[in-house]
């Protein structure tokens, strides 16, 4: 599984050979750091790298979302905000990009050819590993109070404008009951009246946490020379600035959490300017993500049965004379315990002549 170590002081650990792309992806260990790169040499005239970290919470604080934002204002070596963007630019880039997901953060750029990305990402992992996290940072991006007393700040007004829709509150509520006493019950985003009770001290403890170089995975495809591509993450490595290491823990999802026991059912009510509609969604506990092939299968079945104004769910719920729903979505979740969710949006809602309505949107 293992050969000889490369000059640039990384290990190739395996070859996997992906068929359908006609590809292989080889990954390699930096046995330094621990930090782990998959290489796909995908043709094209585009290279990109997503820098992926597993994160998880234990509340809903939105700690991961929080430090993302955090991640682009400065780093160790470069403490000027905007200075990767900048260069992302420069190395003909539309920039840098990131998201945070319940069980992972992802940090992204796409470059046009390789050079610029061989000079880009040695930048771009000083961001992520060592972050200057100030408290200045924290009260521009997480949240403060201004003159008024009003709460400001680009991560609360963000869940603010969000965490009331239907469609978070509905996303909430399913996860609540796929996935009770884990890690993925919890809004990753964070909810506002949790974010105003954080500092900066709990998100420095929070990187420390999570963003250790043996805990990341970076995945690179495009047209990019190995050799170079591993030198410029053995440069990082030499010019990095760590901030101490916490003592050895379990690894976030080192386990499969388990399926649903039992069924269950929630109403959720939201504030709508229609209160004649509102939304059904079914999920189910999928199976595990390592199951490929199953999940695959479920994909496929489920596009065949919603996709399309001739499929049998559009022609019963969609396209009939007196339509169920005006849309229907489906979503297989890929987390270690995947998630399938069957979504009818538009349902109308209908209720006894001289009873009372029973709720905008319900969700099984």
């Amino acid at each position: 599984m293992s050969s000889e170590p490369w000059e640039t002081g990384l290990d190739h650990m395996e070859k996997w050979k992906l068929g359908a792309l006609r590809h292989d992806l080889n990954i390699y260990k930096h046995h330094q750091s621990g930090l782990r790169v998959a290489v796909c040499k995908l043709p094209g005239p585009l290279c990109q790298a997503d820098i992926v970290i597993p994160t998880a919470c234990q509340d809903d604080k939105g700690l991961p979302h929080c430090l993302e934002h955090l991640i682009f204002m400065g780093s160790a070596r470069y403490p000027s905000r905007g200075f990767l963007d900048k260069l992302a630019n420069l190395c003909i880039s539309q920039g840098t990009n990131a998201w945070t997901d319940r069980d992972h953060t992802a940090y992204n750029a796409v470059t046009a050819g390789s050079n610029g990305m061989l000079q880009l990402l040695p930048v771009f992992l000083d961001h992520v590993f060592s972050p200057t996290l100030t408290e200045e940072q924290f009260l521009t991006e997480v949240f403060h109070f201004d003159g008024d007393g009003k709460v400001k700040g680009v991560v609360f007004c963000e869940m603010q404008g969000r965490e009331a829709t239907e469609d978070d509150l509905l996303d909430n509520k399913l996860h609540h009951l796929l996935y009770p006493g884990t890690a993925y019950q919890y809004e990753c985003g964070g909810l506002t009246k949790d974010i105003v009770t954080l500092n900066n001290q709990m998100v420095r403890d929070y990187h420390r946490k999570f963003y250790q170089p043996e805990k990341c995975f970076i995945l690179v495809h495009g047209q990019i020379e190995e050799n170079k591509l591993l030198a410029a993450i053995d440069q990082w490595w030499a010019n990095a600035e760590l901030p101490p290491k916490r003592e050895e823990e379990e690894r976030a999802w080192s386990s499969v959490p388990p399926p649903m026991q039992e069924s269950s059912s929630a109403v959720v009510e939201f504030a709508a300017a229609d209160e004649s509609v509102g939304s059904v969604a079914f999920a189910w506990s999928g199976p595990p993500l390592s199951d490929v092939t199953t999940c695959t299968a479920l994909s496929v079945l489920f596009r065949f049965l919603h996709e399309g104004a001739a499929s049998p769910l559009s022609q019963k719920f969609v396209e009939s004379k007196e339509p169920k729903a005006s849309s229907i979505d489906f979503d297989l979740e890929l987390r270690l315990r995947t998630a399938i969710t069957l979504q009818f949006n538009g349902v109308p809602y209908k209720h006894d002549g001289g009873g009372e309505e029973e709720g905008e949107g319900e969700e099984e």
